[in-house]
């Protein structure tokens, strides 16, 4: 069983792995039976997705969140870099608040959004069970969550509190069609957020998966 953060056994790049942390990675159909929902109340399954090529997910914890904002924009700035290795880019709610997403998209994520209705995303991030922050990280001065508050005010300047904070996000790199996961990051803490270069190097990987699909 291949986890985040182990090489997987295989040798060639089509089936090498690489990670965030030290989850195990979910089966496929963890992932892609979620349902989801759209902006124009349009559903789908979220395999569609992914179907004829990569797909970045990022399943945010809450949109009004200063974290989540900075994380997301940051994140939508790498969509020169993504579109030119031909990897989608979507971002994912547990709860849809028609305000919030207003306030969200696009001045904090520029593509599409979605609502994943049954959290299975989310689920699948936490090996199946929905992962949840404690508020108690709060009162701890030296906790990493405030480095990331700091972090998070030299990008955004506007947030809230209103919806859900403690479900913890994180985010996938989807091999096109049934290649699986690529790549898995999973909030740990408040407002961390897997690093760029892993990302970029992760589409790569699934970039060049699409060129080369047989195993």
């Amino acid at each position: 069983m291949t986890k985040v953060g182990q090489a997987s056994p295989a040798s060639s790049l089509d089936e090498d792995f690489s990670h965030g942390n030290t989850e195990t990675l979910p089966p496929l159909s963890a992932v892609g039976d979620a349902s989801l929902r759209n902006d124009f109340g349009e559903t789908s399954i979220a395999r569609q997705l992914w179907a004829n090529q990569p797909v970045l997910i990022l399943c945010l914890r809450r949109p009004g969140c200063i974290m989540c904002r900075a994380e997301a924009r940051k994140l939508f700035g790498l969509k020169p870099t993504l579109d030119s290795l031909g990897v989608r880019m979507v971002c994912i709610v547990h709860e849809w608040l028609p305000a919030e997403a207003a306030a969200f998209k696009p001045a904090y994520w520029g593509g599409e959004l979605y609502l994943d209705e049954e959290k299975q995303l989310f689920k699948a991030l936490g090996g199946g069970q929905l992962r949840k922050g404690s508020h108690l990280t709060l009162l701890n001065p030296r906790s990493s969550v405030w480095k990331n508050v700091k972090e998070a005010k030299t990008v955004v300047d506007d947030h809230n509190f209103k919806g859900s904070g403690l479900i913890l996000g994180g985010l996938f790199v989807m091999r096109p069609g049934e290649g699986g996961v690529e790549y898995m990051f999973v909030e740990q803490n408040f407002g961390d957020h897997a690093s760029q270069d892993a990302v970029i190097e992760a589409c790569r990987r699934a970039t060049a998966y699409k060129a080369h699909p047989t195993r």
